[in-house]
């Protein structure tokens, strides 16, 4: 008698880019025309499925209390950088997610901020706002913690298929206040768990500078995200799925008043017992990472 054979999933190419750049701080048009400088060279003929940007990456990040933000603040769904996030995802026909500060109001007018990463569909439509879970020290000067970590159900604009994809926003993939147990991994244990097979991470992370040089910052910096996501490839963690899981991270460059940004946007292929990195942008350049990945 023939043994049964395995039936796996038919997988396709999802084509994501990912951009890098320096935000001109407390500019937003201005930012908005460095990313365009990027992002105006892809048309419909490219066939990006997904354009994922940084960490608030039009107003830049350093606020020192709420009134320095509350010029900045955006409504869900309204505001300057919902109308490019929209206009892009309907002239790419591609989903565009996008870091910003959001404004949450009320009935009773309290008012609520958050270090939010907006989802857009291709149509245009304003789809979620997830709010960041894990706070650094630099949020709390004004923003409030997420309820909780996220994922959302994403179809496919050039086929009738759904991913599940997970959210993700820079001192999420760390420890939760660098104060629980370092090998809880909570954000990619709860990934892992929902069955997230790609994670969308929009990140403002600092360059500590402890390194010789840039080379070994990098490779540094790539090697701690991995382990930080252990859980999907590491069978000693929890059990693995037999396909890859994709994680795709973009981060700025530059100096911000006395802080200077690591920059090494990268895509990491998290497969079943060993992480591939696939593409990667350095510590100082601007630019964008175009990938297609099998899921």
């Amino acid at each position: 008698m023939e043994e049964a054979k395995e039936t796996r999933p038919k997988l396709s190419a999802v084509k994501v880019a990912v951009v890098q750049i320096l935000p001109a701080y407390k500019d937003v048009k201005k930012s908005m025309v460095r990313t365009e400088v990027f992002v105006n060279e892809l048309t419909q003929k490219d066939k990006i499925d997904i354009l994922l940007q940084s960490e608030m990456v039009f107003t830049g990040y350093k606020f020192k209390d709420r009134e320095d933000i509350r010029p900045f603040l955006e409504k869900p769904g309204l505001g300057q950088t919902f109308a490019w996030c929209s206009a892009q995802a309907i002239r790419l026909n591609c989903w565009v997610l996008c870091g910003y500060p959001e404004l949450q109001v009320n009935e009773d007018g309290t008012e609520h901020m958050y270090n939010s990463q907006m989802v857009v569909d291709p149509t245009g439509a304003f789809v979620k706002s997830y709010k960041k879970h894990f706070l650094y020290e630099t949020d709390k000067t004004w923003a409030e913690p997420g309820p909780s970590f996220e994922t959302f159900d994403l179809k496919l604009p050039r086929e009738d298929r759904v991913l599940k994809v997970g959210n993700g926003i820079c001192m999420d993939i760390n420890q939760w206040e660098f104060k629980s147990e370092y090998e809880l991994k909570e954000f990619a244990s709860f990934h892992k768990e929902q069955g997230c097979q790609l994670i969308l991470h929009s990140s403002a992370w600092l360059d500590p500078n402890e390194h010789k040089n840039n080379k070994e910052a990098t490779l540094s910096n790539i090697n701690y995200w991995a382990d930080r996501l252990s859980p999907f490839f590491d069978p000693e963690k929890i059990p693995i799925v037999k396909q890859p899981t994709y994680f795709v991270f973009s981060n700025r460059v530059g100096t911000e008043l006395d802080t200077k940004y690591i920059g090494v946007s990268c895509i990491l292929q998290l497969s079943p017992g060993k992480p591939r990195l696939l593409q990667n942008l350095n510590m100082i350049e601007q630019g964008i990472i175009i990938q297609a990945l099998l899921i």
